[in-house]
C-alpha cells in the first residue's frame, strides 16, 4: 500500500520498477491465496432425522455452518432476523418510531460498532465459519423469497455475530441497571448489605468420573431452566465436518453450539454470579454541565453522534440524529441534577467468544476444553466438562477485573477517584476450578464453587466477593439432591443416570410443609373438618410432586390464596384462614379436596394439554416446569428446557428433550413429539454415527449457494 500510495503521488517508476512492482505484487496474492481458503461456493447435506434435528454434513467447517445457518432459517427465519435487527440497532427502520428507544440502547452500548472494529482480528476460520453461517441464511431467503418479511435484509457475518454480542452486553447491561437502581453513596466493605444470587439462572449440572460408572465412561448431565419459547427457545443440530463433529443446543440466530459434546468431550453450564458490570456515578461541574470530575481535573464528557433509520407511514425511512454521552467509564445510561451515572462492563470491545465457542466445540479432552476456556470471552457461567478418557472438570468461569475492596462492587461507586479504577482481569489459573475429585462426581445446581462435590479442594474463603458473591461450602436444595442423589449409588449405569434428571423429590417444600404442621400442632389450632382432612394428606406426603399426588395440590392452593393480592402474610390467623380458602376453592373448581395433581400442572401445545408430574420454581424439584394458573391448571411455560445426558464412551451414547419440539408449526410432526415424552419423563435418543442417523433419518437433501 505504501509503494501505490508514493506512486500516486508522482514517485518516479521506471517501466522495469513496474514490472518489477507488478511481479513482486502478483507472487504476493498467489501467497495469500494458498494460505488463506478460498471459498468459490458452500455446500452442505442436511440430513432431518425422525425427531427432526438437522444433522448436517459438510467439506469444511464453513461448509456446515453454511447449512446450519440454512437449517435455522428453514425453522425459524422470522425470528432470526429480527434478532439481527436488533443486535444491529435497525428495528426503527424495520418496524417504525416504536423501536427508537431499543435502537439509540444498542448503539449506546456500541454493539454494531464494537463487531465492526473487531471483527478483522478474529482468526480466519472464525471469520470464514461466521461468513458460512451467514450465506446459509442469505441461501434460504434467497430460493424462499415467499418466506421473508418485507423489511428484512439478506444477513452479513457481522449481523451473525451482533447477536451473541448483544445477548452478553444487555446481560451485563441489566446487571448494571440493578445496581443504578440503588442510587446511594459508596458503601465501604464493613457495610455491605446482604443480597440473593443476582443474575443466576436455576440449571441443573452434574458429571460422574468412570471410576463411577458401571461402563467405565464418564457421563455428563446438564438441565436449563429457562423459558420455552421466544428469544431463549433452545435449537438443536449436529455439525458435522472438518474438524467439527458435535451436537448440542443454541438459541435462533446463534451460530455456535452453547452446549452438548463432540466426539472426545461434553459440556454444559449452569448460572453463576460475578461482578460484571459497575456503576459509576459522576460528579458534574457546576458550572459546566459537559465536565465531571475525576481525580481532581475536569474531563469532557464525550459526545457520538449517530443517525438512526425511522420507518415512516408512507413506507420510506427518514433519518433521526442521537445524541450519545460517554464518560471515560462507558455510556452515560442516567442524568440527574447534579449527577451522571455511566456504566462499565467486562466485555466492553471484546468478541472473544466468538473464538473460544468455535474451540470449545474441537476441543480433543478436558485439556483442550480448558484452554478454550482460558480465553475468558465468556463472560460467566459454572461449567462442567468430562471426556472420554474419564476426566471430569468444574470452572467457575468470570471475566472479571481486579479492584479495590474498599466498596461495595453491587452498588453505584465513585467515578470521581481513580480508587475504584479496574486493575488487571483475574487470570484463568486463578479463578475457581477442580478436577476429578475423591468422591468421583461434580455437581453445580447454581450452586458456589465451594459445594460442588462433598470433598471439594476448592478454597474461596479469600476470594473477593465481587468474583464470588457466596463463600459457603453447602450446596442449595437441588444441590443437595443431586448430591445424595449421586452420593447413594456407588457404581451408575445410563440408564440410572438419565433417571435423576426427571427427580421430583422438593427438599424445599418437605421442610417448609414440616414446619407448617409443627407450627400448626405447636398452636392447637382447629380449622375445622375439610383443614383437618387437607392437613393429613400434606402430613401423610413423601414430598415428591408426582402426577397422583393430591397433597402438593392442597399445597400450591394454599399458597395461592396466601399471595392474593401481594406478597404472603406471616400471621398465623391469615394462614389459617388461607387454609379454609383453599380447600373451599378446591371444592368449587374441582368438586373436592383430594384432587390428583397431574392432570392440573400441563404444557399447552398444537391444542393438546400434555401433564408434567413435578414442580416449579417454588418446589425447587431437579426436574421443573413452572406455570402460571389459570383456567383451574398450572401451565408451564419455563422450567426444564433442554436436557442432555451423555455417557462418554466412543463414540458416545447421548440423549436429548425439548419440551416444545424442533417445530413451531403446529401442522408439523414434530411440534409436540418431544412434549409427549417430556411429559412421560422420557429422553429421546441423539444419534451421533453415520450409521444411526442413516437408520433414523426422515429426510435427506443438499443446499448449496450459486
Amino acid at each position: 500500500m505504501r509503494m501505490m500510495s508514493n506512486d500516486n503521488r508522482g514517485f518516479p517508476f521506471a517501466f522495469f520498477g513496474k514490472l518489477r512492482f507488478m511481479h513482486r505484487l502478483l507472487s504476493l496474492v498467489f501467497v495469500v491465496l494458498l494460505s488463506c481458503p478460498v471459498y468459490a461456493g458452500y455446500k452442505a447435506t442436511i440430513v432431518r432425522d425422525t425427531f427432526g434435528v438437522p444433522h448436517i454434513f459438510g467439506k469444511t467447517e464453513a461448509d456446515v455452518a453454511f447449512g446450519f445457518g440454512y437449517a435455522q432459517a428453514e425453522d425459524q427465519l422470522d425470528t432470526i432476523l429480527r434478532n439481527y435487527v436488533k443486535a444491529s440497532g435497525r428495528e426503527a427502520a424495520a418496524f417504525g418510531a416504536g423501536y427508537i428507544e431499543s435502537d439509540t440502547q444498542t448503539h449506546l452500548l456500541r454493539i454494531p460498532e464494537t463487531v465492526a472494529e473487531k471483527y478483522d482480528a478474529l482468526p480466519q476460520e472464525v471469520k470464514d465459519y461466521l461468513a458460512g453461517f451467514a450465506a446459509g441464511v442469505a441461501r434460504y431467503m434467497k430460493t424462499h423469497a415467499d418466506n421473508v418479511p418485507a423489511w428484512a435484509s439478506p444477513p452479513t457475518p457481522q449481523d451473525v455475530l451482533a447477536h451473541p454480542y448483544y445477548l452478553f452486553t444487555m446481560e451485563s447491561f441489566r446487571a448494571a441497571l440493578s445496581e443504578g437502581h440503588r442510587l446511594m453513596p459508596p458503601i465501604k466493605k464493613e457495610e455491605k448489605e446482604k443480597e440473593g444470587n443476582r443474575g443466576a439462572k436455576g440449571c441443573n449440572l452434574w458429571a460422574v468420573m468412570k471410576e463411577k460408572t458401571k461402563s467405565g465412561h464418564a457421563m455428563l448431565q446438564m438441565d436449563r431452566h429457562m423459558p420455552y419459547l421466544g428469544s431463549a427457545q433452545w435449537y438443536e443440530a449436529h455439525l458435522c465436518g472438518g474438524s467439527l463433529n458435535v451436537v448440542g443446543a443454541t438459541t435462533f440466530g446463534h451460530p455456535f453450539i452453547q452446549i452438548g459434546h463432540n466426539e472426545n468431550i461434553a459440556w454444559g453450564v449452569t448460572g453463576n454470579s460475578p461482578d460484571l458490570a459497575d456503576v459509576y456515578f459522576e460528579k458534574m461541574n457546576p458550572e459546566d454541565r459537559g465536565r465531571y470530575e475525576y481525580d481532581n481535573d475536569w474531563l469532557d464528557v464525550k459526545v457520538r453522534k449517530v443517525k438512526l433509520g425511522v420507518l415512516q407511514s408512507d413506507g420510506k425511512v427518514a433519518e433521526k440524529e442521537v445524541g450519545l454521552e460517554y464518560t471515560h467509564h462507558g455510556p452515560v445510561f442516567l442524568h440527574t441534577h447534579e449527577k451522571l451515572y455511566s456504566a462499565k462492563w467486562t466485555l466492553m470491545d471484546s468478541i472473544d467468544f466468538a473464538t473460544q465457542f468455535y474451540k470449545m466445540s474441537t476441543a480433543g479432552g478436558v485439556d483442550e476444553f480448558k484452554k478454550a476456556m482460558s480465553i475468558l470471552g465468556i463472560p460467566s457461567g459454572n461449567y462442567l466438562c468430562a471426556d472420554t478418557a474419564g476426566n471430569i472438570y468444574y470452572l467457575y468461569n468470570a471475566r472479571v477485573q481486579s479492584k479495590s475492596e474498599d466498596f461495595n462492587w453491587y452498588c453505584p461507586v465513585p467515578g470521581w477517584t481513580s480508587e475504584t479504577d479496574w486493575g488487571e482481569r483475574i487470570p484463568f489459573g486463578e479463578l475457581p476450578q477442580t478436577m476429578n475429585p475423591d468422591g468421583g462426581f461434580l455437581q453445580n445446581c447454581n450452586d458456589p464453587p465451594g459445594a460442588v462435590s462433598p470433598d471439594c479442594d476448592i478454597d474461596v474463603d479469600d476470594a473477593p466477593s465481587y468474583l464470588v458473591r457466596s463463600h459457603r461450602n453447602s450446596p442449595g436444595v437441588r444441590g443437595e439432591r443431586a448430591t445424595e442423589l449421586l452420593e447413594k449409588t456407588e457404581k451408575l449405569d445410563l440408564e440410572a443416570f438419565k433417571k435423576l434428571s426427571f427427580d421430583n423429590r422438593s427438599i424445599y417444600i418437605a421442610r417448609a410443609k414440616n414446619r407448617l404442621l409443627d407450627a400448626y400442632a405447636l398452636r392447637g389450632m382447629k380449622g375445622g373438618p375439610k383443614v383437618e382432612q387437607a392437613l393429613k394428606l400434606l402430613k401423610r406426603w413423601d414430598s415428591y410432586v408426582t402426577a397422583d399426588n393430591v397433597a402438593w395440590m392442597f399445597y400450591k392452593m394454599w399458597q395461592l390464596e396466601l399471595r392474593q393480592g401481594g406478597s404472603a402474610p406471616k400471621g398465623t390467623k391469615s394462614r389459617l384462614l388461607a387454609m379454609q380458602r383453599a380447600v373451599d376453592r378446591l371444592e368449587k373448581l374441582y368438586g373436592k379436596i383430594d384432587v390428583k395433581w397431574g392432570p392440573h400442572h400441563v404444557i399447552e401445545r398444537g391444542g393438546k394439554s400434555f401433564p408434567v408430574a413435578t414442580g416449579g420454581s417454588d418446589a425447587q424439584t431437579l426436574f421443573m416446569a413452572t406455570g402460571s394458573f389459570r383456567d383451574g391448571k398450572w401451565v408451564c411455560s419455563s422450567g426444564s428446557s433442554y436436557m442432555m445426558a451423555v455417557e462418554l464412551s466412543k463414540p458416545p451414547k447421548s440423549f436429548s428433550l425439548f419440551p416444545m419440539g424442533m417445530s413451531n408449526d403446529p401442522a408439523s410432526p414434530h411440534h409436540t413429539d418431544q412434549t409427549a415424552l417430556y411429559s412421560r419423563g422420557k429422553y429421546k435418543p441423539i444419534w451421533f454415527t453415520q450409521d444411526d442417523i442413516a437408520a433414523n433419518k426422515e429426510k435427506e437433501y443438499t443446499v448449496e449457494s450459486k
